[in-house]
């Protein structure tokens, strides 16, 4: 049986590379694109896990999206044509995904999953095994989200919307899907919802860096916001967050970040980006270490808050314990269905609690004393004996990691937006 499965496994590699001997000889035209998509369709037939170690999936998007704008330029924007086009592409991605599910075991990742893009069970005949679980995730991931993003272009924006969180949740370690997913919430006027989204797309596994131009454009919107006026607390939450980000002074800051902390002490979408700006935060001017006590208020404000709530409210208390692990210990978050485990952007910190006193809490035993009378800290491996109760959160001392560490990529021209408000912004947005 061993020796089968060897004899099958080089009659397929022997295959596939005389394919990709083929596709390198394949013209490289717009005209020739088709021809080459097809060529691709059976080196995915011939040997599915060596075309996603090649990352095959990647080049057929690249090659159907150079097509798609080639064509839409020949046309000169011709709505029909690119309504032509982007039917045909929506067809080509859809014949890559049921090609792959008939001749190859891809495990089933949710009945949410398009129907259109797999096959019932009763239709497969005899498919081939597949040894990595993980290619049989990027690949469905990748085809939701080039999914999304061709309904997108058709600007059926629930639909599309339907994609990108399809594809986050079977891989939410891309941040390519998190910025898409943000794009909708512009398009939606959803701008808190969009800065949560991009904070998740920079900070991802794999990060996507240009999220940075539609962070720092919202940032824009906000900065010079007056905050003496009413406003929503989603808009004072943004303007707040903006002016930390700048360096910039909040009016009648004290009442202002209490009214913020009341929402932010049960909301992610809040939370993270808070985390995000701080992390790049550094203690050195005056307004800097100024921007630094901002988000301290903040912080502690709304974990005073979420500990209390977390006592009268039985009900969402999973939720709460999710938004305390990030209060605890940033890296190494929950288990949950929003799969947040892959938010990577902090290093451990020390926090004005300690263990005894959290299991009081969740036992019930709430104290009113303040958190500041706390004489110890969370214990943590990061805790020291010179940590003040009242300097929450502190970033602790920084471990050399590898080149390649998340960490690492965090740190590569990372300082977002400190230069002058009226520099010009990059967008992520595909013109198309």
């Amino acid at each position: 049986m061993w020796q089968m499965q060897t004899l099958v496994f080089i009659k397929m590699t022997e295959e596939w590379e005389q394919l990709h001997l083929e596709l390198k000889k394949l013209p490289q035209g717009v005209e020739s694109v088709p021809q080459y998509l097809r060529h691709l369709n059976k080196m995915f037939a011939a040997d599915f896990e060596t075309s996603m170690s090649k990352r095959l999936d990647v080049k057929f998007w690249n090659k159907l999206k150079s097509m798609m704008n080639e064509m839409r330029k020949a046309s000169e924007k011709d709505k029909v044509v690119d309504l032509n086009v982007q039917n045909l592409a929506l067809g080509f991605l859809t014949d890559l995904s049921l090609l792959v599910h008939s001749n190859y075991e891809i495990p089933n990742f949710g009945e949410d999953i398009s129907s259109q893009l797999t096959w019932t069970p009763c239709t497969y005949g005899k498919r081939k095994p597949v040894k990595s679980k993980t290619h049989c995730r990027v690949f469905i991931a990748y085809i939701l989200l080039r999914m999304g993003d061709l309904i997108r272009y058709k600007e059926i924006y629930p639909k599309a919307k339907e994609y990108y969180e399809q594809s986050c949740r079977i891989n939410p370690a891309d941040g390519a899907v998190w910025n898409q997913l943000g794009l909708i919430s512009v398009m939606s006027a959803k701008l808190l919802e969009s800065t949560y989204f991009h904070t998740r797309a920079l900070h991802a596994t794999l990060e996507f860096p240009a999220a940075s131009g539609s962070l720092t454009s919202i940032f824009k919107k906000f900065a010079n916001r007056d905050i003496s006026k009413p406003m929503p607390i989603n808009e004072l939450y943004l303007a707040c967050l903006a002016k930390i980000h700048f360096l910039l002074e909040i009016e009648n800051s004290k009442d202002n970040l209490q009214k913020i902390s009341e929402k932010a002490a049960i909301s992610k979408e809040m939370l993270i980006p808070l985390m995000s700006v701080y992390e790049h935060l550094e203690y050195g001017t005056e307004i800097e270490q100024r921007a630094v006590q901002y988000v301290t208020t903040l912080w502690q404000n709304s974990y005073e808050i979420l500990l209390k709530t977390m006592v009268d409210d039985d009900e969402h208390r999973p939720e709460y314990l999710h938004l305390l692990a990030f209060y605890h210990s940033a890296p190494k978050l929950l288990e949950n269905s929003d799969d947040s485990k892959y938010f990577k952007c902090l290093e451990k910190h020390q926090y004005p609690i300690k263990k005894s006193y959290l299991i009081r809490i969740l036992q019930g035993n709430y104290l009113e004393e303040s958190l500041q009378d706390e004489s110890s800290e969370f214990d943590t491996s990061t805790t020291t004996s010179t940590s003040s109760p009242t300097k929450s959160p502190r970033k602790a001392p920084r471990v050399p990691k590898p080149e390649s560490s998340d960490e690492e990529c965090l740190q590569r021209g990372r300082r977002r937006g400190r230069a002058v408000l009226n520099e010009s912004v990059d967008s992520d947005e595909e013109d198309f």
